[in-house]
């Protein structure tokens, strides 16, 4: 019997390595085992408890491996779906769709299909097409030698097809409303990169309140999507001097070419202002960030910013070098001085009506 307490005992010691030296210690005669095998019992039911929860969690292991593995495609289409769980009920006007692949406009602005989109973006639409890019005519005023007429001619073949890639995305914005050409409310965007996963026939509608401006969050889209083309030198060339400078027929080419994306209720004239003002932030950021006039002509011709095309650069900078430009300057200068001079009166003005209307309240 002693032999086969033993024969357990070693056993136990072996396989519980961290009670391994507890044991040894204790066991220095027989009596001592006697008074701990209480003990050494409760280590062998913790090692076999142990040894269970080790099989449980391989189980454990497996089962949510294999779930992993089973619901993988549903997590997929999940993950692709969800930029449709924000879009909500967004105005949209469904028109009949273009006989060709591609959208273009006669004005000569249009879409290009891309085959190398992103394919999030387009999935999140529930559509295979592929997002489209934008291709246009650089309008311009000619220059007057031929080289440099033909330095515009292979600039603007290079830039027709041009990616517009990264484009600012709009902030999520909620209660988003759609509606087609039979009344039929639909889903819409949220941002301008699915905004241009849309097919050809559908735009998004912008409504207008009593004064004629935009209201909702399509109101932000657009914003966004005219600060987009402000920006964009394929669009609106930075070489011209000022947005009455720029041609009437090219701003009609851009107002068909938003059109193509919205339909608005607003005024023509209100979005061509509201995208002069966009471009002209534009061009004073340029010229914030990467003009010094100390520096030289040449030294800022040739810190032309990667998002302008160069030639344009180079004829903005030469303006603001030039005679009319130091004056415009100058007269702009005068300008925003007299404004601020007005509205300082303005202001003393209403401060003595306030100060007469409350002496006579007083003396009442």
């Amino acid at each position: 019997m002693l032999y086969i307490e033993c024969s357990v005992l070693f056993v136990v010691i072996m396989i519980n390595e961290h009670i391994h030296g507890l044991i040894k210690n204790l066991i220095t005669s027989y009596s001592l085992y006697r008074i701990h095998f209480g003990y050494v019992s409760i280590q062998i039911m913790l090692l076999f408890f142990d040894i269970r929860c080790a099989y449980n969690g391989v189980l454990v292991v497996l089962l949510f491996s294999f779930s992993l593995f089973a619901l993988a495609p549903l997590a997929k289409r999940i993950r692709e779906n969800m930029p449709k769980l924000k879009l909500k009920c967004m105005k949209m006007v469904v028109s009949e769709p273009a006989p060709n692949n591609g959208t273009r406009c006669d004005a000569g602005v249009g879409v290009r299909m891309s085959n190398t989109s992103n394919s999030n973006s387009s999935a999140s639409l529930g559509s295979n097409r592929s997002a489209p890019t934008l291709y246009v005519a650089t309008h311009c005023s000619v220059p007057s030698s031929s080289a440099d007429s033909n330095h515009n001619e292979q600039v603007s073949n290079q830039n027709n097809s041009t990616r517009i890639e990264n484009v600012p995305a709009v902030n999520e914005a909620e209660n988003l409303n759609a509606i087609d050409r039979n009344g039929q409310k639909k889903r819409g965007l949220t941002t301008l990169k699915d905004l241009w996963s849309l097919p050809p026939e559908e735009r998004i509608m912008v409504s207008a309140n009593h004064l004629g401006q935009p209201i909702g969050p399509e109101a932000q889209l657009l914003a966004g999507f005219l600060g987009m083309l402000a920006r964009t030198g394929q669009q609106i060339g930075i070489q011209y001097e000022s947005w009455h400078k720029v041609p009437k027929k090219l701003k009609d080419k851009l107002f068909k070419f938003i059109e193509l994306r919205f339909a608005l209720d607003i005024s023509k004239e209100y979005v061509l202002k509201s995208l002069g003002k966009k471009w002209r932030d534009y061009k004073h950021d340029l010229k914030k960030c990467h003009f010094k006039r100390e520096d030289g002509l040449q030294v800022n011709k040739d810190k032309h910013p990667n998002t302008t095309i160069r030639w344009q650069w180079e004829q903005l900078v030469d303006y603001w070098y030039s005679n009319k430009g130091v004056k415009d300057l100058e007269l702009l200068a005068e300008n925003n001085k007299n404004i601020l001079i007005h509205l300082d009166q303005r202001s003393l003005l209403e401060r003595k009506r306030k100060r007469k209307w409350r002496l006579t309240m007083e003396e009442k």
